[in-house]
């Protein structure tokens, strides 16, 4: 981005200190910001965990030729649809890798037994048949022995 070392732009702003813009300020003027932290950051983001694809993005003189890495036609434009199909396609490699491991691993952990409690609480509550419960009197018929009055 230079702009702070051209002479051409250091002209624009007289004896004063050139205003040299960041990359936040690049992306407020051309995209709005929805669409970088919605796609853009994302894909980039899991771009970064590739070494070929990190190196293809920073135009690192020792990256893969665009037709290898991509393996698409050199002469087509690359847009973010092709740079998600490779991210999905790399990540699903990645995951079969895992799968085919061969060695030892670990077993899943079982769940803990639960242990018996033998408190009373955990037991059952057992009703005994061989008491009467207590029926309550009619009211007419507390009533009638009001006026008898015999109780």
């Amino acid at each position: 981005m230079a702009l702070g070392r051209d002479a051409e732009w250091k002209a624009q702003f007289g004896d004063s200190h050139p205003w040299v813009p960041t990359i936040v300020n690049f992306i407020e003027i051309f995209i709005a910001k929805s669409q970088f932290y919605q796609f853009w950051k994302p894909l980039f983001s899991r771009a970064q965990e590739y070494p070929d694809m990190k190196d293809w993005l920073n135009n690192h003189r020792d990256r893969l030729p665009t037709k290898e890495l991509w393996k698409l036609d050199a002469k087509r434009a690359i847009t973010f649809s092709d740079l998600k199909k490779w991210l999905d396609d790399k990540d699903q490699e990645v995951e079969i890798k895992k799968q085919n491991v061969k060695g030892k691993r670990k077993a899943p952990q079982s769940p803990p037994k639960l242990k018996k409690k033998v408190n009373d609480r955990d037991r059952a509550v057992v009703q005994r048949k061989h008491k009467k419960p207590k029926t309550t009197r009619d009211t007419s018929e507390e009533e009638e022995e009001e006026e008898d009055g015999t109780e």
